[in-house]
């Protein structure tokens, strides 16, 4: 606690420091802080990864990135296993996962495992933060994850090795190459690990120390993206995904042992066409995705495999009425198909269609746009959903933004169709979200700096819970109403002293999400916290670069969360720090760097879901040879 306490000392007064520097007044080059945003973004909070965090992790998963990023609570199941998002109080079936906006939740349970989302297939993790239902459609109640691949800016060949503790082996190829109308990238990974860290199992009399059993994983997958030029005004873009994961499922710390193994198959593909017009320009895109479950337990003699097949395809039409104005509509259709042994023999699909517009505006100080969508679901109208968002600028540096919508969750194929239980009577969760915040930006000689304050609230009617009925198995009913309220902050500067150069990003969230309503026999969970959400959660980097040299702290605080619903327990709350620093070597068209990350630098023993142990203190070592034509 001492440690840690130092390390969030030390970034206060890194933060007295940057605020005691305003004062001078010697004016060097600008420092770039952010990205520009979409257009989607107008009146949202975003947090874009850090460059350094991102360069420095190679080898890790999504969920790895999201832990120390912030803007999400995320669900770990332990090193390499089951981790869900949620955001704002929700669910983990109430975050969008996007690749390129298409959606990547299961239809059959609602859910993105994101260990599943390998980082060096990734230029782009950004967090929305906040309802985008009338934009990305059912379940985007608490925030949207957008993921993505850049095209690449030159021809080029780039490896890396990743190494570490309890057997963790990765390997990466990148192959990038490019000409005036065409532009190619092929990646390629595979990894490795036995995931067999020691820990304390508090589930036993005396807190004995064991190792993780049956733990290991074993990943490969491919990436390629084309992008065409087919003349001044058209062009054509392909992406293919291809990976499997096999890991094994360790037991929980309250059972005895485990041979369960499951393997996770994915096929996505991808196609668009754009064409840019002198007054309308139209997009049209389209992903086919292919999942599959295999599960095999030899000690419960069971062997299932789930799979659901997804077409999703849109077209889009957007324009501008005059410089201030621009429109855009976009037509969507959504088909789903599931196979299971927990469904009807012949399967069961879904079909989705929905029409969404949008009217952004920029005009001097105001920046807004107005949404609308209205979706079918199963030949019935999902209610109407409209929202908007809009910024008002106060002062060069100081920016007010506000957003408003109504949300809406639709059943999972599992709520539905599961046998024994689904409902095929479930209506939609439904609700409203809005924020209200300030964004005020500094530029002074040495340093820039961003700090961003926002409140929420949000209500979900008829959220949707799996309850035990009469006959002796659980059934999903729509019986809760969910109130949820906080606030939320981010500090971000950047500090150049000649060579020197301090990056200090910092994310607090205050959550308060509460059932407001409650069906026959849940009285004891009325008014109180949910399970798994944390009343209080804090993230902070602190990055040093020097020349080719960088350095980083990255600190994590979460708070209580309770694991049961009438608050009978719950885990403790836990700190993590983590060690990251890297050097590179130039040669010509040749860069070389090493990298080292020391994870859990003080050995804490916390669990994120209750009896799952996580890794104490463990290292990764990298390397990284990229070259350039």
């Amino acid at each position: 606690m001492k440690r840690t306490g130092f390390f969030v000392l030390a970034l206060l007064g890194c933060i007295g420091l940057a605020k005691a520097q305003f004062s001078d007044t010697l004016q060097l080059a600008p420092v770039e802080v952010a990205a520009t945003k979409p257009a989607f973004y107008i009146g949202y909070r975003a947090l874009e990864p850090d460059t350094l965090l991102l360069k420095s992790m190679p080898g890790a998963n999504l969920s790895d990135v999201l832990e120390r990023q912030g803007g999400l609570s995320l669900r770990t199941y332990g090193m390499g296993s089951l981790s869900t998002s949620a955001a704002r109080g929700a669910g983990s079936a109430h975050t969008a996962v996007l690749w390129d906006g298409f959606s990547l939740l299961s239809p059959m349970n609602g859910l993105s495992d994101l260990a599943l989302l390998p980082v060096f297939f990734l230029d782009d993790s950004r967090v929305q933060q906040g309802a985008a239902v009338a934009l990305f459609g059912s379940g985007a109640l608490g925030a949207a994850v957008h993921l993505g691949q850049s095209r690449p800016a030159q021809s080029g060949l780039r490896l890396f090795y990743e190494g570490g503790s309890f057997g963790q082996h990765t390997t990466g190829a990148q192959l990038s190459w490019l000409n005036k109308r065409m532009s190619h990238d092929l990646r390629l990974f595979t990894k490795q690990a036995k995931n067999d860290f020691p820990y304390l199992n508090i589930a036993r009399f005396g807190s004995p120390e064991e190792r993780l059993k049956n733990a290991g994983l074993k990943a490969r997958g491919v990436l390629y993206q084309l992008g065409y030029g087919l003349g001044k005004r058209d062009s054509m873009a392909v992406k293919l995904w291809l990976q499997q994961y096999e890991r094994a499922i360790p037991p929980a710390m309250t059972a005895a042992n485990a041979a369960s193994v499951q393997t996770d198959a994915a096929l996505r593909a991808q196609l668009r066409w754009m064409h840019t017009g002198q007054r309308i320009s139209w997009q049209f895109r389209q992903m086919y995705s292919r999942e599959d479950n295999h599960f095999i337990d030899p000690l419960a003699d069971l062997e299932e495999l789930h799979r659901f097949k997804a077409v999703i395809s849109e077209l889009e039409l957007q324009g501008s009425l005059n410089t201030n104005w621009r429109w855009q509509a976009v037509a969507h259709h959504s088909l789903y198909m599931a196979e299971s042994p927990a469904y009807d023999s012949s399967g069961t699909q879904q079909h989705r269609l929905a029409i969404w517009s949008a009217l952004r505006f920029n005009s001097g100080r105001w920046r807004g746009q107005a949404l609308l969508r209205q979706e079918v679901f199963e030949g019935k109208l999902v209610p109407f959903t409209p929202g908007f968002g809009l910024e008002y600028i106060v002062q060069s540096q100081t920016t007010l933004y506000i957003n408003a919508s109504r949300t809406y969750r639709l059943p999972t194929l599992n709520d539905l169709y599961w046998q024994p239980g689904g409902n095929p009577d479930l209506r939609p969760e439904l609700g409203w979200s809005g924020e209200v915040g300030i964004r005020q930006h500094f530029q002074l000689a040495r340093q820039q700096q961003e700090l961003s304050v926002g409140c929420f609230q949000q209500q979900v009617d008829d959220w949707i819970i799996w309850l035990p009925g009469i006959a002796g198995y659980w059934s999903p009913e729509n019986l809760l109403a969910v109130d949820s309220r906080g606030v939320e902050a981010k500090l971000k500067m950047v500090t150049q002293l000649k060579q020197h150069l301090f990056r200090l990003q910092v994310d607090y969230a205050w959550v308060q999400s509460v059932h407001s309503k409650v069906g026959p026999g849940q009285e004891n969970r009325l008014n109180k916290q949910l399970i798994y959400v944390p009343e209080h959660q804090l993230r902070a980097q602190l990055w040093y670069q020097y020349k080719r040299f960088f350095g980083g702290l990255l600190y994590n605080f979460t708070g209580q969360r309770f694991v049961t619903s009438d608050h009978s327990s719950a885990l403790d709350p836990y700190q993590l720090n983590h060690l990251q620093a890297g050097i590179s070597k130039n040669f010509r068209k040749t860069e070389m760097s090493l990298g080292l990350q020391v994870n859990n630098l003080f050995n804490t023993s916390y669990q994120a879901v209750q009896w799952r142990p996580m890794p104490g203190q463990y290292y990764l070592i990298n390397l990284n040879l990229k070259i350039n034509k």
